[in-house]
């Protein structure tokens, strides 16, 4: 499976797993893959089409611009240890893009399923996401707290987060909040 096509059904997984957590609140709302997702023309359309990101819902009380990374070469460790990682780069694109529609950037991240240690059959662990978001944003709504957080001098010299410092959230964590505690 190409790089591509494992991005599309990233984007199509997260697209399912936020329409089934939102329902609970917004039953008719959709959540869908953004069709040739970073190939709209300009900010000002996608803004206008609510098409910043790798998702579009037409959930109204959805506050998230979001973007989904399903990617080899970086480390979990590395990243949560605040060192220099793909991830912060991934970061910075969604605060742009959650920027350029006016949301909170919504970041979805996970490496491919990988051999368990000690497994001597070759069994593998199953993938689990892990969500960033803002960490003031998610202060201000007095949410559970994070499975991962950062405080500015925890990060390596050199890693450019970007303008805001996100908490990070496994899925099951995050899909186990009630959705209207985070609904505009």
């Amino acid at each position: 499976m190409s790089s591509r096509q494992k991005g599309n059904a990233a984007e199509r997984e997260v697209a399912k797993k936020l329409e089934a957590w939102w329902a609970k609140i917004e039953l008719e709302s959709r959540f869908v893959k953004t069709p040739l997702s970073g190939g709209w023309s300009t900010p000002q359309v996608r803004r206008d089409f609510r098409a910043s990101g790798d998702i579009m819902t037409t959930a109204e009380r959805f506050p998230f611009a979001v973007e989904v990374k399903r990617r080899e070469g970086w480390s979990l460790a590395t990243f949560v240890a605040g060192k220099r990682s793909p991830v912060w780069g991934w970061w910075r694109e969604a605060q742009a893009e959650a920027a350029e529609l006016r949301a909170e950037p919504m970041l979805w991240i996970r490496r491919n399923a990988e051999r368990a240690k000690g497994s001597e059959k070759g069994g593998t662990l199953p993938p689990i996401w892990t969500v960033l978001l803002r960490r003031d944003y998610v202060r201000a709504l007095d949410l559970p707290p994070p499975d991962l957080f950062w405080h500015v001098d925890t990060f390596d010299e050199g890693v450019d987060f970007g303008k805001a410092i996100p908490i990070g959230y496994i899925e099951h964590t995050l899909l186990g909040i009630n959705p209207s505690a985070i609904a505009k």
